[in-house]
């Protein structure tokens, strides 16, 4: 797409999100937390729904109003969802901008994208399952005003605590590997598996089970300090929004390298496992809680604390203020240099 040679006022930028909804979601988020930061920059932004409703379970500055309420050509337009690409490749911008989720859309991604989009990637994954198209990667964040260390466990303390997104109606999320792993460690009454999503969950058979949902942003938080585990199962993702947060908490993490790929660097910063491999799961919690277990008051947790440690510095690098930077970046190239005299 060419650079942008408009007369428009820096302060006159509009900015329009297409969302299905404004509800407790991970991709949710992503566009609350940045409307809030380009408020903050003197930017119009407004998040357009089938409903109009804006969130009403996190801060948000911005604007929403309902898809048929967008009279007006915006300046930028961002798709934020796949199921938001029908009416998104109808629509006219001065920039548009279609966000890559993941690699299980990636066929939808494919039929709608046209030459008039730039492509935007939520991590670096993107690049393997939609090759030949140049575009940027513009990675996930994590507020750690919220999401931070609040206490230090001790070490060998009661029921081990492994923690989990518990959604198990998206089979992508893997969550079943994460049980199966349960199952396998022994003896089964030395663990406990944390799991919360928004909606009530039913407790799986034959492990220790502690459910949780229903969750503020500062409560889920605490949960997350009382962990002495993160794992995430997932496959076909694009930005891990759990794991960055357990990891902003200062929460050791097991994951695979879907969503992760920006900030899971395999025995530095998180133990990274195989896809669909309970038993490779099982096997690094075991190693993380035998030298817990081993280190109590003999040695020092080497691994654990390298993995909460660099973990925990290597996250506080995805800012909400440094994606918006990258944001304001791709404006610059491709509607002028105008932004950079007010902003």
């Amino acid at each position: 797409m060419p650079f942008y040679r408009g007369n428009l006022k820096p302060e006159t930028l509009n900015i329009a999100v297409l969302l299905p909804h404004t509800r407790v979601y991970g991709g949710v988020r992503r566009y609350v937390e940045m409307g809030n930061q380009f408020v903050r920059r003197g930017y119009d932004y407004i998040i357009h729904t089938p409903d109009g409703r804006p969130p009403d379970w996190i801060q948000y500055d911005g604007k929403a109003a309902r898809l048929d309420e967008m009279n007006d050509e915006p300046d930028v337009l961002i798709c934020g969802d796949v199921g938001m690409l029908p009416c998104f490749v109808e629509m006219t911008a001065r920039l548009k901008i279609m966000n890559l989720l993941g690699s299980r859309f990636a066929d939808k991604y494919r039929r709608y994208y046209r030459e008039d989009m730039v492509v935007v990637g939520n991590s670096l994954e993107w690049k393997r399952y939609f090759p030949g198209v140049e575009g940027y990667t513009i990675a996930g964040a994590v507020n750690t005003d919220i999401f931070r260390p609040m206490r230090k466990k001790e070490a060998g303390g009661g029921q081990y605590r492994v923690m989990c997104f518990g959604r198990m109606s998206k089979k992508y999320k893997g969550v079943r590997f994460v049980i199966d792993a349960m199952r396998r460690l022994k003896p089964r009454s030395d663990y406990v598996l944390v799991m919360f999503d928004n909606e009530p969950l039913k407790k799986p058979r034959g492990i220790n089970v502690e459910t949780h949902h229903g969750l503020t942003q500062e409560e889920l938080a605490a949960l997350y300090n009382t962990a002495d585990v993160f794992v995430s199962a997932e496959y076909g993702a694009g930005w891990s929004n759990t794991s960055a947060e357990a990891m902003a908490c200062g929460v050791p993490l097991i994951c695979t390298d879907s969503g992760t790929q920006d900030f899971a660097v395999d025995g530095e910063t998180a133990l990274v496992v195989p896809h669909e491999d309970p038993a490779a799961i099982a096997a690094a919690i075991e190693r993380l809680r035998g030298e817990e277990i081993t280190a109590k008051g003999v040695r020092p947790l080497l691994l654990l604390n390298r993995l909460a440690e660099n973990g925990l510095r290597k996250i506080r690098e995805f800012t909400w203020p440094r994606l918006c930077d990258r944001f304001e970046a791709l404006f610059r190239r491709h509607l002028g240099d105008y932004l950079g005299d007010c902003h």
